[in-house]
């Protein structure tokens, strides 16, 4: 028993340190990250979006990449505030619409 109290504290400390990424350049490095966990470079990718959705409160943000193989992958998925995303024409276009994309692959270095 005393195990699963262990397991439930350690989700909640883990869950806590999760970082959010509201600006472009943390984006970016976002995306170096995972490029460079994964073995791959800049040319490897077709494309690197990000998805803004609305919700009930805040935005769900996601940060997704295809590869030229073909193969599309979630690179992280947050629940931010509207008021935390840097990009003045992202932002009223969420607002207006409830959904926004834009694409971050000029980003990456």
């Amino acid at each position: 028993m005393i195990w699963l109290v262990w397991a439930v504290v350690a989700a909640v400390v883990g869950t806590a340190a999760v970082v959010v990424v509201t600006s472009w350049p943390e984006v970016a490095e976002l995306l170096q990250r995972w490029l460079r966990r994964n073995n791959l470079t800049k040319s490897s990718l077709a494309t690197a979006v990000v998805v803004l959705d609305r919700l009930a409160v805040g935005v769900r943000r996601v940060v997704r990449v295809t590869t030229h193989a073909g193969v599309t992958r979630k690179v992280s998925t947050e629940e931010i505030d509207i008021d935390d995303i840097d990009d003045p024409e992202l932002r009223a276009t969420l607002q207006r619409t409830g959904h926004a994309e834009g694409d971050v692959l000029r980003l990456v270095d």
